[in-house]
């Protein structure tokens, strides 16, 4: 297991990491999940919701938030 934080907030480049070592690993032969609260999505609750599954997104952004929906669509 890979975590990426701190106790930042936004703006700190978390997201670009987990895209980079997301594809890394990818490429070499992983099949990496990316686990995120969803910051900025509109559902409450503690649903979980797939995103993506590594063929196609299968949830929108207001289900999902930005960032795992940015991430999900690479």
């Amino acid at each position: 297991m890979i975590s990426v934080g701190n106790v930042v907030m936004g703006g700190s480049g978390k997201t670009p990491v987990v895209s980079l070592l997301a594809t890394l690993l990818r490429d070499a032969g992983y099949a990496p999940a990316v686990l995120s609260r969803g910051y900025k999505r509109r559902r409450t609750g503690g649903d979980l919701v797939v995103v993506g599954d590594g063929q196609r997104v299968l949830a929108d952004v207001h289900e999902s938030g930005d960032e795992p929906q940015m991430l999900a669509r690479r």
